[in-house]
């Protein structure tokens, strides 16, 4: 009676349904969920960065990108908090034990994006320790992506397709700088910067 609901299929279809589940999560289960065309963008805005880094991290790594784990469980006798990921493991299973605090959990995964985005340039150049310390880093995204069960494939579409092309623009783009034609490369930057590309 007052105007006050919105039915799911309409919120569908205006925003993806992972951008909702993001949205769903991202407060605790204690608390009101504040529902509102501002928290729904900037679900879909959070999320939208995490779905980059995956893209990008399987770009950069190609085939020697880690899978989905098979389980979002882990044995209790298996800490496994040893390596890069770890820090950021802890802290996502610490705000889950904390009365599942799933906001403290986004946050972890968020900041290991970060640290993940800044080994990025150095992993496509060949370096193998920033290699080694981001692909350990994106098995641990994926292992808390499994968990609060966020998934970053594109639905409907060819993925080899749309790599191939991305792949091709970023050689238009290299091209156009050797030639020093810096105007061409940069609108081809922010074009790819618009599709998400970075």
């Amino acid at each position: 009676s007052l105007g006050n609901v919105v039915l799911a299929h309409d919120v569908l279809a205006e925003v993806p349904g992972e951008a909702v589940r993001y949205w769903a999560v991202s407060s605790s289960y204690r608390s009101q969920a504040v529902f509102s065309d501002e928290s729904l963008h900037d679900a879909r805005q959070a999320y939208d960065r995490l779905k980059t880094f995956y893209e990008s991290v399987r770009h950069v790594l190609g085939d020697d990108a880690p899978g989905w784990p098979d389980s979002a469980r882990r044995p209790l006798d298996d800490a496994g908090l040893d390596g890069p990921g770890a820090e950021y493991l802890e802290r996502f299973l610490a705000a889950m034990d904390d009365d599942f605090n799933s906001a403290e959990a986004l946050a972890a995964l968020h900041d290991l994006v970060r640290a993940g985005n800044r080994l990025m340039d150095a992993a496509q150049r060949g370096d193998e320790r920033e290699g080694a310390v981001l692909t350990d880093l994106f098995s641990t995204f994926l292992e808390l992506s499994g968990v609060l069960n966020l998934r970053y494939e594109a639905v409907g579409g060819d993925s080899k397709l749309t790599a191939g092309l991305i792949e091709y623009l970023l050689e238009l783009r290299e091209g156009a700088r050797g030639d020093k034609a810096f105007d061409r490369a940069d609108a081809i930057r922010a074009k790819l910067e618009e599709l998400g590309v970075t």
